[in-house]
């Protein structure tokens, strides 16, 4: 099973105090479009065995990497459950304020056609999402988190 990797730039820090010196990076989103067709719940579960979990969008910059996949729909986390719209990944500390509230469905979804379509699935062409029903089959996206490094040097000042 191949997947095909994306990854957001992530902006390097430095900071410098007499005797100490530390440089970080900021975690990187490392995307995955896994290249075989599973329901909701199996790429969920795929994701989670394998990265973190289905993406997550959280705003415009995460929308546009992803409209550059090969893949022309994809399942993102997002589902429906009594009467509200949340993210698969379910650490609330993960999320930033506002992060959990970006949307960008196609005109007149979501609409829940008779009942039963309660997952969420993004085109890749326009970076639109449907609803649809959780049991279909689509390409699962994926995301994980990495650390890049961190360094920290202590020093005698002379």
């Amino acid at each position: 099973m191949r997947s095909h990797p994306l990854t957001t730039p992530q902006p390097l820090h430095l900071f410098v105090h007499p005797g100490l010196c530390a440089v970080s990076s900021a975690a990187g989103r490392h995307y995955h479009v896994v290249h075989e067709l599973k329901t909701m719940s199996e790429a969920q579960r795929h994701c989670r065995e394998n990265y973190k979990d289905l993406v997550t969008i959280r705003d415009l910059e995460d929308l546009e990497t992803l409209k550059t996949l090969k893949r022309p729909r994809a399942w993102i986390g997002l589902y429906h459950y009594l009467d509200n719209w949340r993210w698969s990944l379910p650490n609330t500390s993960y999320y930033k304020p506002g992060e959990t509230e970006f949307r960008r469905w196609s005109s007149g979804q979501p609409n829940n056609y008779l009942n039963k379509e309660h997952c969420t699935l993004m085109q890749n062409t326009n970076g639109l999402w449907n609803d649809v029903m959780c049991e279909k089959s689509f390409f699962p996206a994926c995301f994980d988190v990495r650390v890049l490094y961190l360094l920290l040097v202590k020093s005698k000042l002379r």
